[in-house]
């Protein structure tokens, strides 16, 4: 895709024209990208990302991309963006071409499901039960269980606000769960947000309710309990124990064989094999401690 082929009615004025084979944000480790810069404390940020090749910025700070093959101004260049996105993923087949759904003669797919025309791969020996719906971009490997009322495939939460309008960004993305995953009754997985697919890693569990955000990656053999939330970008190690109800914020990395007591809030990532409880979530030792002390009366 070019500046040139995108719609005159999104608002851009083409300063350099040139193609670019993604969508990102400054941090997504995506090639040969167009990224938004809107302001100028995002420019040292701009500097330092990697994969960039083209630029959308406002008419200010045009002065400051001579190095960039691609360079297009909007007035307000995270709108245009927004609208880039809506136009390419509604309209183009930028993101998916496509191509007939695929379902293995062996896998169990209930008459109640809703699996997408298009774009979903299941694979065998694969169980999908009643009321589950399952969006175009989705692979779901050998020996998966997709319980009752599961949604695979969702758009995660990526708003901003343009004055009184909130505006969602359209996700291009999909999921893949790998062979032996399960995933329980209301579970809800998004897709990725560009050329980007979130990732349940073989073996793994994904407890009733939980939601695990765009752009997550979960290792083999994690276990996300009832109703916890992983947020967006998000990486997991392999065998790692999310307790019902925590909460894993965004871009953080939680190291291999990790261990989050349930209803604990995760703001920091995790080395390998810690084991932290609380809200928000400290080191396990480090809070027995304190709750010793405080009984005692020494806090």
């Amino acid at each position: 895709m070019r500046f040139s082929e995108l719609p005159s009615d999104l608002g851009l004025t083409v300063i350099r024209d040139a193609p670019f084979a993604n969508l990102g944000f400054l941090f997504d480790d995506l090639p040969d990208k167009l990224v938004f810069v809107a302001a100028p404390r995002f420019l040292t940020a701009a500097g330092k990302a990697k994969g960039v090749c083209s630029i959308l910025t406002t008419p200010e700070l045009a002065s400051r991309f001579h190095d960039y093959s691609g360079l297009a101004i909007a007035d307000d260049a995270q709108l245009a963006f927004f609208r880039i996105q809506e136009f390419l993923v509604e309209k183009t087949e930028f993101y998916l071409r496509p191509l007939p759904s695929e379902i293995h003669r062996s896998a169990r797919v209930h008459p109640a499901a809703v699996i997408a025309a298009g774009n979903v791969s299941i694979g065998a020996e694969s169980v999908i039960e009643a009321n589950v719906v399952i969006e175009r971009g989705v692979t779901i490997g050998s020996a998966v269980r997709i319980r009752a009322g599961s949604i695979i495939g969702a758009e995660g939460f990526q708003t901003a606000h343009f004055g009184q309008e909130i505006r969602q960004m359209s996700h291009g993305g999909g999921v893949i769960i790998q062979d032996g995953a399960d995933v329980f009754a209301n579970a809800v997985i998004a897709r990725g947000v560009f050329r980007q697919s979130t990732l349940i890693g073989e073996g793994s569990r994904v407890g009733n309710g939980a939601f695990v955000s765009h752009n997550v990656q979960v290792g083999k053999r994690c276990f996300i309990g009832h109703n916890a939330t992983i947020n967006g970008n998000t990486v997991l190690g392999d065998e790692v124990w999310i307790g019902p109800n925590a909460t894993i914020s965004n871009m953080l990395e939680i190291g291999d064989r990790a261990w989050v007591a349930l209803g604990s809030t995760v703001i920091e990532s995790l080395s390998a094999g810690v084991h932290v409880t609380g809200m928000t979530a400290l080191p396990h030792r480090r809070l027995l401690r304190r709750l010793v002390s405080i009984r005692s009366g020494h806090a």
